[in-house]
């Protein structure tokens, strides 16, 4: 689980210079699909995780580049770090 967020935390940097947010989503599902394989989860479970671990990832990574230089991006970058809890 702290893996996830210390790769959100990188993904931001992704994110700042390729401004691409569906990259960092992309990158973010495709760990928590590894993730899931490797601890022996159905398959199904393991797809459902990550359609919505990306779909949660993209809506954080956008909302990111949208509000890239305004108040809002603190308040977004911290309450969205709960992605890696799912």
């Amino acid at each position: 689980m702290i893996i996830k967020i210390i790769l959100l935390l990188a993904l931001l940097r992704v994110l700042a210079i390729t401004e691409k947010p569906i990259l960092c989503a992309g990158i973010y599902s495709s760990v928590v699909l590894v993730f899931g394989w490797m601890s022996g989860a159905s398959f199904s479970y393991v797809l459902v995780g990550t359609l919505i671990s990306f779909g949660l990832s993209f809506l954080y990574f956008w909302l990111l580049n949208r509000f890239n230089h305004g108040p809002l991006y603190f308040v977004i970058l911290v309450l969205g770090l709960g992605i890696g809890l799912v």
